[in-house]
């Protein structure tokens, strides 16, 4: 859908994902095949502001717990004709996160020269403010 104050797209698709972690989980299995669906949505708010919403979901169909999200929300506004500010705030959940290999201390705080496996966050965020040259 596409009109002059808006715009609204959809997409859903097979996927197939060759994963390399940095710290891999033993055993894991890192191809695996997937659903995607997106939707993209916008709409100009005044004559020199636009918001935009954009969100990405994939669904691992092997291991259906694994579920991955990637929803990122702007605001540009127009500084001139060929200049803008965007302003955008990412939420990127992933129900199955990564292991972080993090150092191990002893009581005293001292590094003992090991690290240790540990599950990434699930939730991470991203702002992000940019300056964009309209063409």
């Amino acid at each position: 859908m596409d009109s002059e104050s808006g715009h609204l797209k959809t997409d859903i698709g097979g996927t197939y994902t060759i994963q390399k972690d940095v710290d891999p989980v033993p055993d894991a299995d890192d191809h695996f095949g997937g659903l995607r669906l997106s939707i993209d949505a916008g709409r100009s708010l005044t004559s020199t502001t636009d918001f935009t919403s954009k969100v990405v979901a994939d669904q691992n169909l092997k291991e259906t717990d694994d579920l991955r999200v990637d929803w990122t929300n702007s605001v540009a506004v127009s500084i001139s004709a060929g200049l803008a500010l965007k302003v955008s705030h990412q939420l990127l959940y992933d129900h199955q996160p990564a292991l972080v290999s993090l150092p191990l201390f002893d009581t005293a705080g001292t590094p003992s020269g090991t690290n240790v496996p540990v599950v990434g966050d699930t939730v991470d965020a991203v702002l992000s403010v940019a300056l964009v040259i309209k063409l």
